[in-house]
């Protein structure tokens, strides 16, 4: 048994950055998950001298050892002394091997932060740039991310989109005088002497091509500046150490009786996480499954493919699983407790799950998945942007499991269904679905039916469920929204019709329910915010409406966080500015209540020409571009966005053309999502 020990810093880094290692992961540890700003954080930490805890290892029945607690902090000092400019790396999570951030310090920052010190600029696959100095959770302004783009095409003009920039061309804008951190450190710590360094500097990318910075990292070095600033540094981490307490091996397995002496223990893991980016729910049962089974990880995150979270997926298929060993009934989401106990003790259970995810047979989950992928990615009518597949799988992870459900009783006949049949209901029910969770354990028994998607059987849905309503005419709508343009004191919490009129519009089909007026008011105003409240806020309408652009833009996008706004290649572009609106005063309250609509965005590219502008007005913003079409402006909505030039405070007809544009292009999402699937109440 080993005592416990301290790591030196450099120690800790070859724990991944040497492919000859001792240190491993067990089983149930996540990936790793640690934000930039953390990253940041605590290398500050490190080079202020702060103690940054302990961690915590565990024997094995070798040489090895198991790194229970601390993998965030390890790879976040690994990140450190990375340097993918002369080496390559082991790091515990392969995915940080596809897409590795790199760490960047300030030699010579003009200002910190109020928390900070040392000005650490971490950069990654999606942010190349880095984040913002003085607040380091938050993304670069549009300006800066402009101009740092426009900077790195001229290093490398080979790149169309900024996310295939490799991290060794890029550098973190917001700072003075950045360096790579790993050649600070190889300076500390003797590795190479200011002649080396200074060569070292000189060959990155943004310095060799700017001799005015490439004379202020010279100078600087040479100067007793940079020997104190290594010199504090070196003070502070040249013997610093971290604790490590080294358990027992036993302290891996599980030791109740009443679970049966069964794998890994996962209770440690949480209680362990307590207090950092905690281990819960479906990453704790994913870790269970690796645990148990870990031949098959690499498997499930091949399924996932980067469309769905690993974690996510075990989840899933473990529902099917347990529903397929249990008469097909609907299964509930499973708690931590409740997956160990069927794991354990359910030998069918555990079996199917086991043959399903390893096989490759016909109804192997692998071909289930990959046939709903195969079904969302047809041309088959519509052809849906691989953005929009991504979003409407994890913001609907419940109707997908519906999905994967049905196609494990339906497979084998896939060619005999209308792919865009599926397309179109799927999208409906991501869209307009009162409750989808409490939808599909409603019609969980129906799901073995080949016709299930069919607009047939949906008819019946539309009778028998208050969870699937019946659309009303585009006319409706229409004359509906023009509301808003005849009556200029009509505010979206008012926006309903008169109840004679909300029954009519959507066929009456409560009305042989044995309910009370004032519930079937209630249901009806229900369907009515869902139908509307869905095409004013949901982004997946823009990317359906501009679907073509996304798929031209952004075809080769890979990223699970596709809505996260630090996390994609696009804007968000108001039309009618924020700047207009956002902490002004007198602003129109119709105005303000369409603004952060849909009706008043556009999905933008960073690799456009744009303005750098943030004030421009609606006619501006268009002005000589003959790409409206690509950001889903039409001829009807621009005769009236090309009248808005200026910010409307108490000007009546400029209020008017305003609202013109946003209820038209409101009325647009509607009709072309009608159009395009062919909906005729």
């Amino acid at each position: 048994i080993m005592e416990d020990k301290f790591y030196s810093l450099e120690e800790i880094s070859k724990w991944q950055l040497s492919e000859n290692n001792n240190i491993k992961l067990p089983a149930l540890q996540r990936s790793f998950v640690w934000k930039p700003y953390q990253i940041e954080t605590i290398w500050d930490s490190i080079l202020r001298g702060f103690p940054i805890g302990s961690f915590l290892l565990s024997n094995s029945n070798n040489e090895d050892l198991f790194l229970l607690d601390g993998q965030q902090r390890a790879t976040s000092i690994a990140l450190g002394f990375y340097n993918p400019w002369e080496n390559d790396a082991y790091f515990f999570d392969k995915n940080i091997e596809k897409n590795t951030p790199t760490v960047w310090i300030d030699l010579y920052p003009n200002e910190v932060t109020t928390t900070h010190k040392y000005v650490i600029r971490v950069l990654t696959k999606s942010h190349p740039w880095g984040y913002r100095r003085k607040n380091n959770n938050a993304i670069l302004g549009l300006n800066d991310r402009r101009n740092a783009l426009k900077k790195f095409k001229e290093i490398n003009n080979k790149v169309d989109k900024y996310t295939d920039f490799k991290n060794i061309d890029v550098f973190p804008w917001d700072a003075d005088l950045p360096v790579p951190l790993a050649f600070v450190l190889d300076f500390v710590f003797n590795k190479i002497d200011k002649n080396n360094f200074i060569e070292k500097c000189n060959n990155l990318n943004f310095i060799k091509h700017n001799t005015t910075r490439k004379e202020k990292l010279n100078n600087f070095v040479i100067s007793n500046n940079f020997d104190e600033f290594i010199n504090n540094i070196k003070t502070r981490i040249e013997d610093y150490t971290i604790p490590s307490i080294i358990t027992k091996k036993e302290i891996l397995s599980e030791s109740d009786e009443s679970e049966n002496n069964h794998s890994t223990d996962p209770t440690l893991f949480v209680r362990l996480n307590r207090e950092g980016t905690r281990l819960e729910g479906e990453e704790l049962i994913y870790s269970i499954y690796k645990s148990e089974f870990p031949e098959s990880k690499d498997l499930i995150e091949n399924i996932s493919a980067n469309f769905i979270r690993p974690s996510l997926l075990i989840s899933l298929f473990s529902r099917i699983a347990w529903s397929k060993v249990n008469d097909n009934q609907y299964p509930r989401k499973f708690s931590v407790n409740d997956f160990r106990k069927r794991l354990y003790e359910n030998i069918e259970f555990k079996n199917y799950l086991k043959n399903a995810i390893e096989s490759n047979d016909e109804n192997s989950f692998k071909n289930i998945f990959n046939n709903a992928l195969k079904i969302f990615t047809s041309d088959n009518k519509v052809k849906f942007p691989l953005i929009l597949v991504k979003s409407m799988i994890n913001n609907m992870p419940e109707l997908f499991l519906g999905l994967l459900f049905w196609l494990s009783t339906n497979s084998n006949n896939l060619k005999d269904f209308d792919y865009f049949t599926i397309k179109k209901r799927f999208f409906l029910i991501n869209l307009f679905c009162i409750n989808t969770s409490e939808f599909v354990h409603e019609i969980w028994s129906d799901l073995s039916k080949s016709n299930f998607w069919t607009d047939e059987n949906f008819k019946i849905y539309e009778r028998e469920s208050n969870f699937i309503f019946p659309f009303i005419t585009l006319e409706n709508i229409k004359s509906e929204l023009n509301r808003f343009i005849e009556n200029d004191k009509l505010y979206w919490n008012d926006f309903y019709p008169v109840n004679e009129n909300l029954s009519s519009y959507f066929n009456g089909v409560l009305d042989n329910k044995n309910i009370n007026e004032l519930e079937k008011e209630q249901i009806y105003r229900n369907y009515w915010d869902k139908l509307f409240n869905a095409i004013a806020w949901d982004r997946n309408v823009l990317i359906f409406v501009q679907r073509d652009y996304f798929e031209n833009n952004f075809s080769e996008f890979n990223s699970l966080d596709v809505i996260a706004d630090t996390n994609r290649p696009w804007d968000w572009d108001h039309i009618y500015p924020a700047s207009w609106v956002y902490y002004k005063k007198n602003v129109d309250r119709q105005i303000r209540d369409f603004h952060n609509f849909n009706c008043n965005f556009r999905a933008m590219s960073l690799e456009e020409n744009r303005s750098e502008s943030n004030y421009l007005s609606p006619s501006e913003r268009f002005e000589g571009d003959d790409k409206k079409n690509d950001y889903f402006i039409k001829d009807n909505d621009w005769n009236f966005w090309q009248k808005v030039n200026d910010r409307i405070n108490n000007d009546t007809q400029k209020k008017s053309d305003l609202m013109n544009a946003f209820v038209i292009r409101f009325y647009n999402f509607f009709e072309e999502i009608y159009k395009s699937f062919h909906i005729n109440p």
